[in-house]
């Protein structure tokens, strides 16, 4: 079925869908305070890749944090727009009139919570950059990293379980 086929029905929006939606937008604003508040005392280059290891292995002007998180805040913003429109999404299951709202719910649901890790991520790996530059840390940690790689693909784990689960 093509997306313009599909029933254009309103996913769901629970009480779980609006904290993500506040939490990654409390972040998001506390990020870009504090980025611009301190932005003159941050070294020129800071480090912009880390290895799985934590050790950074890429480095860039100070610029590019504010890159980082215009990219994040991007994603915030596109991702809750895209959940307006979820009968334009990509499904693993077919999409009926029995299942769209549930379907629908489900990959808004995806979209808020990829965009909440990557939002705190990317505010974590900002903050860890700024330290590592300053000289006050010397790498990545663990748990950042491993907050960022198993909060998306556990999230879309997730997903498809419940995709399946809810396919008719």
């Amino acid at each position: 079925m093509f997306p313009q086929d599909r029933p254009k029905v309103k996913a769901e929006k629970t009480a779980l869908d609006y904290g993500l939606e506040i939490i990654s937008a409390m972040v998001l604003v506390a990020s870009w305070v504090y980025l611009l508040m301190i932005f003159s005392d941050i070294p020129d280059q800071v480090p912009t890749h880390f290895e799985l290891s934590g050790e950074p292995n890429g480095f860039g002007s100070k610029g590019t944090l504010i890159a980082i998180l215009g990219m994040s805040t991007w994603i915030f913003v596109l991702f809750n727009i895209l959940c307006r429109f979820p009968h334009i999404f990509n499904y693993p299951v077919k999409i009926t009139a029995e299942n769209a709202k549930k379907q629908y719910t489900l990959g808004c649901r995806l979209l808020r919570l990829i965009a909440f890790v990557l939002v705190i991520g990317f505010s974590i790996t900002i903050a860890h950059a700024i330290l590592v530059a300053q000289n006050l840390e010397s790498n990545l940690s663990l748990p950042a990293m491993l907050f960022i790689l198993l909060g998306v693909f556990g999230s879309i784990g997730w997903y498809m379980v419940l995709a399946f689960k809810n396919k008719a």
